[in-house]
């Protein structure tokens, strides 16, 4: 199946996603390769948001990447995937109190203790849901 998609050259949006799309971290955002002389970008993000939603991310990672503008470039071969898997996560929680006096000067009077919580954080997994965009990036 072949799709082509194309952004229209008022968009709005095209400047504030450039600025925010990023490097894929394991989890979410886009790769970008150049194989061969054709631009191969993909963009992994939530499975809530919208295929088109996605779409954009990845012209706008090409624009990135190419350093040309957006609305000189197009989306083919578009390519659309849903997938879940596991993602590491960090989770802090309360490991335990420490009490220790306010004061300390000697004196016999009892002093009020100041308790101070721990945290421990650990590595869990979470299984999560994507939408990931597969294209080929071209000029117009």
């Amino acid at each position: 199946m072949r799709i082509t998609v194309a952004l229209a050259a008022g968009l709005v949006m095209a400047g504030c996603q450039t600025a925010g799309v990023r490097p894929f971290d394991g989890a979410v955002g886009y790769t970008f390769e150049n194989q061969s002389g054709a631009w191969h970008v993909s963009y992994t993000d939530a499975i809530t948001l919208d295929w088109q939603i996605l779409e954009e991310g990845a012209l706008a990672a090409c624009a990135r990447e190419t350093g040309r503008a957006v609305d000189s470039l197009r989306l083919v071969d578009v390519g659309r995937n849903e997938f879940s898997r596991n993602v590491p996560v960090s989770v802090s929680y309360p490991a335990g109190v420490i009490t220790t006096p306010t004061g300390g000067n000697g004196s016999a009077v009892a002093r009020p203790e100041t308790p101070q919580t721990f945290n421990q954080t650990v590595q869990v997994t979470r299984r999560m849901a994507f939408r990931q965009v597969t294209a080929v990036c071209q000029t117009v």
